[in-house]
């Protein structure tokens, strides 16, 4: 395992085993590797959801505060508001994600999640797809051993409408039912090894036939599927980088 993945996991793994999750959100042990947008592009996140998803306070607060009580996250001021830029990230996520299954008719998805941090966006989806007229039909997380420990514990302090089931990223998807599943994945598919892109092209994206992916870190590649490819907004990485962020979406 890489050694960035090794120390995230070892952290985990503390908190989990001690049912602890006090304070995870703001501990340097955590937030190195997730829970760590700015004030600044919080801000960018905030000003996102008013313009484009034409959300109001009262919308955005009432996921904020139910996300923001377990793991004291650092908090910002937004027009009044006092809340995690980190939970204003998942929203945007989730109204990405809602959005596009609108748009493609997809009113009652199975979503799949790769990678999936504490269980954030499954808890923005499961908050807002009332919204956007879309009723989850259930709802899958793959990751490794210890962040899987992690969302059990999370996602058992929310209810949510929709059954969640949790399967172990060696796994590669195997598990999955279905053909007709709705991929997501913020930052996780693009950043793994290429042999792991690889078993996940085989073995689960075959599986999926709409999604929504976070692309960072590498240009993009064939994923077998006909995808559409706009900039990231708000744009997350250096602009100068020769490899931006984008949302991709089939």
């Amino acid at each position: 395992m890489d050694p960035i993945y090794a120390r995230y996991c070892a952290y985990v793994r503390s908190i989990v085993q001690k049912r602890d999750l006090t304070n995870f959100k703001r501990r340097p042990s955590y937030t190195y590797m997730l829970e760590h947008v700015s004030p600044v592009l919080g801000e960018k996140y905030f000003n996102e959801l008013k313009t484009t998803f034409k959300m109001s306070n009262a919308d955005i607060y009432s996921f904020c505060a139910r996300n923001d009580r377990i793991g004291s996250p650092m908090l910002a001021s937004y027009d009044g508001l006092v809340v995690s830029p980190s939970s204003l990230r998942y929203i945007c996520h989730a109204a990405l994600a809602l959005s596009h299954c609108r748009r493609i008719g997809t009113l009652n998805p199975s979503f799949v999640e790769l990678g999936c941090g504490y269980g954030g966006l499954a808890l923005a989806i499961a908050h807002y797809a009332p919204m956007f007229g879309v009723t989850v039909k259930s709802y899958t997380m793959i990751d490794l051993d210890e962040p899987s420990a992690l969302q059990a514990e999370y996602m058992n302090n929310h209810k949510v409408p929709f059954p969640i089931s949790l399967q172990r990223a060696s796994t590669y998807g195997k598990d999955v039912q279905g053909t007709d599943n709705f991929l997501l994945s913020s930052y996780c598919f693009s950043e793994i090894e290429p042999p792991n892109q690889q078993e996940y092209l085989r073995v689960l994206f075959p599986k999926c036939s709409h999604g929504f992916i976070l692309w960072n870190c590498c240009k993009i590649f064939d994923i077998g599927k006909e995808i559409t490819v706009e900039p990231e907004v708000p744009l997350t990485c250096d602009p100068n980088s020769p490899n931006l962020n984008y949302h991709v979406y089939f």
